[in-house]
């Protein structure tokens, strides 16, 4: 279903998508300016000029890494904004890897060593990419909360790391097959291609189990935890104020991460999103662990806030159901 949200007054937000950009009016020297904010699965926080779409920190091209399929062309640079700084790593490298134990970190340098690991934007291929951030982010659908007061972006991201795989299909661009065919509906011939990746011309997939895995050893990530937090992204100086791991002890090392942050006037950031079902509430400007409350279910809605009367109480409102591929507890 096609949502259509109203267009925001000046200086006011509109209803939004978790995912969508963020409308902020950013304090600077000579007055205001209206902006739209986007946050991505790399990491990077484009800062658009609301009007124009010009953008208010250079933005440079950068050559980035050329596939070296047969007859496929990747673009030689990809845009890359100069400030505010990366959310999350972008790169790694042997230093980088995890070591709870020796055999643990000689298993992910041997991984590691196997791959084509040329940084960001690292094409796939047929023995195996790094793509880090892995495909759920840096920042994902959980999207970002903006307070206006203290112009301070609340982003939750990711900090885990990919492989993908390609598979080769046939050497013909038609898959193999005499006939190729759109992939439509339910049908014996979308089996046919799942199974095999013929019929629809590809020569090369990634494969729906073992083309894109997560860069482990026994169930462990490769690379240094925390595995998720939360990053306050001070606009005004356009710098990282601060980030938190969604850890909560007891050996948590702050797994995978998905729900939208809460930001409010008082000064106070809620965000829950985790395997554990848990609710995090932080100091807006320190980003220090205020509260943690237990819920009966994984949080992976965003909370809202609301007060019936002016004057009134201030309630919190969240949906905990939980998440099956998040790995979460369910609700009822």
């Amino acid at each position: 279903m096609e949502e259509k949200v109203s267009a925001a007054p000046r200086g006011a937000a509109a209803p939004q998508r978790a995912d969508s950009p963020n409308l902020v009016r950013l304090e600077r020297e000579g007055g205001g300016v209206d902006a739209v904010v986007q946050v991505t699965k790399q990491g990077f926080v484009f800062v658009l000029d609301r009007d124009t779409g010009a953008s208010l920190f250079p933005v440079e091209e950068r050559p980035v890494p050329r596939s070296d399929v047969p007859g496929e062309r990747t673009s030689p640079t990809q845009p890359f904004p100069s400030a505010p700084p990366p959310l999350v790593p972008q790169r790694l490298a042997d230093a980088d890897l995890y070591a709870p134990t020796p055999e643990h970190h000689e298993a992910c340098r041997e991984k590691l060593a196997e791959l084509r690991n040329d940084g960001l934007f690292t094409p796939p291929s047929e023995p195996g990419s790094v793509v880090y951030p892995f495909a759920a982010g840096g920042a994902n659908w959980s999207g970002a909360a903006w307070d206006p007061g203290r112009q301070r972006l609340f982003v939750p991201v990711q900090n885990l790391v990919n492989v993908i795989r390609l598979d080769r299909v046939a050497d013909r661009a038609t898959g193999g097959g005499e006939n190729v065919w759109p992939l439509r509906g339910a049908s014996l011939r979308n089996v046919w291609w799942l199974l095999t990746g013929r019929g629809t011309g590809q020569r090369y997939r990634v494969h729906p189990v073992h083309g894109r895995t997560l860069l482990a050893h026994e169930g462990t990530p490769c690379n240094a935890p925390p595995w998720s937090s939360l990053v306050a992204v001070d606009l005004a100086r356009a710098t990282i104020a601060w980030s938190a791991s969604t850890s909560v002890g007891d050996g948590d090392p702050g797994g995978k991460s998905f729900g939208p942050a809460l930001a409010t006037a008082s000064g106070l950031v809620f965000h829950a999103g985790t395997e554990r079902p848990v609710l995090r509430v932080h100091d807006a400007a320190t980003g220090q662990r205020i509260a943690t409350f237990a819920l009966p279910a994984g949080l992976h809605a965003g909370p809202i806030t609301y007060r019936l009367r002016p004057e009134g109480k201030q309630f919190l409102l969240i949906a905990p159901g939980g998440h099956v591929g998040i790995g979460s507890p369910l609700g009822d």
